[in-house]
């Protein structure tokens, strides 16, 4: 009901819009994404800020410029996490819901990136919470170059009692993926094994 006012659908078009609208209500047949890059990339779309990404990760990134240049209080809007067939996850919907409201109502998009920002890292605080206590949480991806994403998860999961892993000798996203890859096809060949029989070797 919100997506006609918004600045997204002024640039995108507001027939291509309520299409994407229409298919996104449908029957649940795309395959579901759970990156925060997509979200962020989402978010950084429904803000104006960027109608396709000329580069990846473009729609994240001045998002997280936006965010930065609030010099305001942020505010961590009260979202529970969502329940998906009993387990609790991020609520990416509401999140954007959120940030859509607050965007008609005249707030700022500063604030509302800023916050958008605040909310995910506590989300994810309390959804790590549920997972266990005081253990080693390992954090990776390419949406960890975003320095408040990164700072603000760290911050909040070492108050919780965890200790945030996060890299530093190779890259969060794509190239420190590739190195854990030639990493296992480098062991795997030096046992004479496929990768994907490393499970068993190590049994």
């Amino acid at each position: 009901d919100l997506l006609p006012e918004l600045p997204l659908t002024r640039t995108v078009g507001r027939e291509r819009c309520s299409e994407l609208s229409r298919l996104a209500a449908g029957d649940a047949t795309w395959p579901l994404a759970t990156g925060a890059g997509r979200l962020f990339e989402a978010a950084g779309a429904l803000l104006g800020l960027v109608e396709r990404n000329d580069w990846e990760g473009e729609a994240a990134v001045i998002l997280e410029s936006l965010a930065a240049a609030w010099a305001g209080e942020v505010e961590v809007w009260p979202l529970p996490p969502h329940e998906l067939a009993g387990v609790p996850v991020l609520p990416s919907a509401g999140l954007l819901l959120e940030a859509a409201r607050r965007l008609l109502g005249g707030e700022p998009a500063e604030s509302i990136a800023a916050s958008f920002h605040a909310t995910f890292c506590a989300l994810a605080v309390e959804l790590t919470r549920r997972a266990g206590h005081g253990m080693a949480v390992a954090l990776g991806g390419g949406c960890l170059v975003n320095r408040l994403l990164r700072d603000g998860l760290r911050t909040g999961l070492e108050e919780a009692g965890f200790e945030p892993l996060l890299a530093t000798a190779v890259p969060p996203g794509d190239g420190g993926l590739a190195y854990g890859q030639a990493v296992i096809a480098a062991v795997a060949g030096a046992r004479g094994a496929e990768p994907s029989a490393l499970a068993d070797l190590a049994r």
